[in-house]
């Protein structure tokens, strides 16, 4: 085996550890944070379901819906939200003595236009370069994260000459991303 089919196992493996999906060619992957947890009887607190994922890590928000019994929960880290929807999958955990089911959520950002993207075993909406508008990339992360490794090169530079331009500071978006990877390796 080359060292260079080695390294990229290595680096596939790394990836999977913080959570991360498969990369595909020349496609952003918007890594969802946001989880979905369903058959919750209509009686259950926000409390019941933040003590059954507090323990995996920061949660950023929770949002019930009794009528549907189910709640969205969005997770501050990819990797918190990952570790918690594998272990929580695995078994039969209860909330107020009720068997609860837990999958990705897509998350907020994701404009209607892209859902079809979206694919929840991964739990990552993949849109293709061609597809990207870069004066959205920064509300493509309300609920979820770039994954820094997918970024088209050419939109770091593009920023930076919007910056003037930019009303919502489009700079602001290279920190973020830089920050939220340098977090999750961690």
């Amino acid at each position: 085996m080359s060292s260079e089919d080695r390294s990229e196992r290595e680096k596939d493996r790394e990836r999977r550890q913080k959570g991360l999906p498969s990369m595909k060619s020349q496609t952003l992957s918007v890594c969802s944070t946001t989880l979905w947890v369903g058959q919750l009887d209509k009686k259950t607190q926000q409390s019941d379901v933040m003590s059954l994922l507090e323990e995996f890590g920061q949660i950023e928000s929770i949002n019930m819906i009794p009528p549907r019994g189910c709640a969205y929960i969005v997770m501050v880290h990819r990797q918190d939200a990952y570790t918690a929807l594998k272990k929580l999958s695995r078994g039969s955990y209860k909330v107020n003595q009720k068997p609860t089911k837990i999958a990705w959520a897509l998350n907020k950002g994701i404009k209607p236009a892209h859902k079809k993207f979206w694919e929840v075993d991964q739990g990552v909406t993949y849109i293709p370069w061609s597809k990207v508008k870069v004066e959205e990339l920064e509300s493509y992360q309300e609920g979820g994260m770039l994954d820094p490794e997918t970024l088209k090169p050419e939109w770091n530079n593009a920023k930076e000459v919007n910056s003037q331009a930019a009303v919502n500071g489009a700079l602001e978006i290279v920190p973020d991303v830089t920050v939220s990877a340098h977090v999750q390796v961690e």
